[in-house]
């Protein structure tokens, strides 16, 4: 899969509130940008790639505060319904992780239930695959439930023909913590799931955590047209979408919304 014609400024941004680094609470707008891409199949007219959403949405119909997740979701769905006129039972949503946020916005981080949010977008969207953010946790397994969604972990699962692989978590020096690994470790699950040739490989970790400058995936011979596009999130990047000298390409979706369509 190739992204052929990223545009730089944003289409249009979803609101939130969350809480800032100095702990006061603000309005803050998740941006939504949009590209072509080659390789989507003939079922699959979308995608939306998504991560970090850790803020909190007041929901006029259902007269709550919510998770920003599951308005995003909504917005989203009724966006390429109406303005891109595409089916969202035909587009897939793809998830990289970190949905939580404290409900009273009492804090930054927190660990905490994302299972909303993961069916607000398998209600939403025909088909949706991701990994789990170090601040999620599920109250079940809802795959069990949902058959159009799949959490993945150092594994591969097909999806309207496309090989879509994940690895869940971050590298830490604690692994005794949540959705902790140790370098080594989750350098091995990269590589190993690079080496299976998928068509999009989802991280919640920045590659760049293991291989500063993505210095060794530069090195790495791939051909563009066939190197899987690596969707990750964690910490946010100046530009979402990097590519490398070899032709591979990473998009980071921290905070940031991407809909990727069939090639023009």
């Amino acid at each position: 899969m190739h992204i052929e014609d990223f545009k730089s400024e944003p289409i249009f941004s979803i609101p939130y509130r969350g809480i800032d680094t100095d702990g006061i609470i603000r309005d803050h707008e998740y941006p939504v940008f949009e590209c072509h891409a080659s390789g989507l199949p003939e079922g699959i007219e979308a995608m939306v790639c998504t991560s970090d959403l850790q803020g909190m949405y007041y929901s006029e119909s259902r007269k709550k505060n919510e998770l920003a997740g599951i308005h995003v979701a909504e917005e989203m769905a009724l966006f390429l319904e109406i303005e891109r006129k595409i089916d969202p039972k035909r587009t897939l949503a793809i998830l990289a992780g970190d949905f939580f946020c404290q409900p009273d916005l009492s804090g930054r981080g927190g660990f905490g239930f994302v299972d909303e949010v993961w069916y607000a977008f398998a209600s939403a969207f025909g088909y949706v695959a991701g990994v789990t953010g170090n601040h999620d946790n599920f109250r079940t397994n809802f795959q069990k439930v949902i058959s159009n969604s799949h959490l993945l972990h150092d594994e591969a699962r097909h999806t309207q023909e496309l090989i879509i692989a994940g690895i869940g978590g971050i590298i830490g020096q604690s692994t005794k913590r949540p959705l902790r690994h140790a370098e080594e470790d989750f350098k091995a699950m990269f590589y190993r799931n690079l080496a299976t040739r998928p068509d999009i490989l989802i991280l919640h970790e920045n590659p760049e955590s293991f291989d500063p400058s993505f210095a060794h995936l530069s090195k790495l011979g791939t051909n563009p047209a066939t190197s899987p596009l690596i969707v990750f999130g964690h910490r946010k990047l100046p530009e979402p979408l990097i590519e490398l000298g070899n032709g591979m390409q990473l998009l980071n979706v921290n905070e940031r919304v991407v809909i990727i369509r069939q090639e023009a």
